[in-house]
């Protein structure tokens, strides 16, 4: 699936969204070393495409009506960036360094530290050695056919805010605040945890009522939160769910900054860099706007790697750190002007949640013509109606 950058239609999915080809995973040929080989032959045939529309572009002729014929412009096309969670980035570049293997990141050589904790990336302070090896290396072992695109660079592949922390870091860390402070009965005082959970969902229904904000989760729970099982506390819901959790929390916990100030101080700046992310409407920040978060995501970053450290000394689950949260420390360190927000996938998900409902009403042998013939069919109706909205 491809979009355009600068597109009349880029809140609507349907209309902003251009599928290219339907791979079912029943094809998939994998080699040796889990490279997928189906998916390296469709990109290599894609890639083809688009340098040819790069170095030769498409000529737009002149109206019949004017004589027609006549070559009045030429409109060449640029591959900018790559959107994607992080499982389809490992596949469609063939990445080596993955969430499962001890080198983790596609930008730098940080590590999970089983061979060389010099390279861990629980290491957030400013001269980690894992800094200095951003886009040192190539984190395939064989070239993908998508590095092979006109204008290619690597920091082009960039992490997606909706995997990286709506569904995956922030979760974390709503999840143990809610732990924290329904354990105890500062915040809410019910009798027991039961109580407490009731009354922190009547809390965050009441916050997002008042701020018009639409919430999936129906209540908050132990299994929600993960209480019952020796896990890390994770807040369950969806990554909208998970944006309005943390800008509640982060307004409940203010009466308590005496006690709870590492919590105040994780939620007011994690919240400041995604809202200064989402809210920016243009495609790049300013200097000022890039400097605020890399001074604010570096005070987040440490005062939750301390709060997990902490947490380990005294064995209690809390405060996971996983290879999102080292991604989310590139996207904090703002090295390219870009809005990393421009290349989240919410809309994307929309997408592929709409194009699933024509996959279920499609044989599975005609699955990937049917599929593309359906959002052909129906591609028309959805401009009309993105053009009215």
């Amino acid at each position: 699936m491809w979009a355009t950058d600068h597109g009349r239609y880029m809140t609507n999915s349907m209309a902003s969204r251009w599928l290219i080809a339907v791979l079912p995973a029943s094809l998939y040929k994998m080699n040796a070393d889990g490279t997928n080989l189906t998916v390296m032959s469709a990109t290599r045939e894609i890639v083809n495409s688009f340098n040819e529309l790069a170095h030769h572009g498409v000529d737009v002729r002149d109206v019949a009506s004017l004589g027609g014929g006549l070559a009045v412009a030429n409109l060449k096309f640029m591959v900018m960036g790559f959107r994607g969670d992080w499982k389809a980035y490992v596949q469609v570049f063939g990445f080596c360094r993955a969430p499962n293997t001890d080198e983790v990141c596609w930008l730098c050589e940080g590590s999970k530290g089983v061979h060389n904790m010099a390279t861990a990336i629980t290491d957030v302070s400013e001269n980690a050695y894992w800094r200095r090896t951003y886009l040192n290396s190539s984190p395939w072992t064989s070239i993908p056919p998508y590095a092979t695109l006109h204008g290619f660079r690597l920091e082009m592949v960039v992490p997606d805010l909706l995997h990286m922390w709506n569904l995956g870091m922030a979760r974390d860390l709503a999840g143990s605040v809610l732990k924290i402070i329904c354990r105890e009965q500062h915040v809410f005082n019910g009798p027991n945890i039961e109580a407490r959970l009731r009354q922190a969902t009547d809390s965050l229904k009441t916050f997002a009522r008042s701020n018009g904000h639409c919430l999936r989760i129906k209540r908050i729970t132990r299994a929600k939160l993960h209480w019952e099982t020796r896990k890390y506390p994770e807040f369950m819901a969806s990554g909208h769910d998970s944006y309005v959790a943390l800008a509640w929390l982060d307004e409940c916990l203010k009466p308590y900054q005496q006690r709870y100030g590492d919590l105040c101080t994780l939620l007011f700046t994690s919240n400041w860099c995604f809202r200064l992310f989402y809210a920016n409407t243009g495609w790049f920040l300013s200097e000022g706007e890039r400097q605020t978060v890399r001074v604010l995501g570096r005070i987040f970053l440490q005062v939750y790697a301390r709060c997990a450290l902490d947490a380990v000394r005294q064995r209690d689950l809390l405060f996971r750190w996983r290879p999102k949260s080292h991604m989310i420390d590139h996207v904090f360190e703002c090295r390219r002007a870009i809005n990393p927000a421009r290349y989240s996938t919410w809309l994307d998900e929309d997408w592929l949640k709409k194009l699933s409902k024509n996959l279920q009403m499609t044989a599975s042998k005609t699955a990937q013509v049917g599929v593309l013939q359906r959002w052909l069919m129906a591609l028309p109706e959805a401009i009309d109606k993105a053009g009215r909205d």
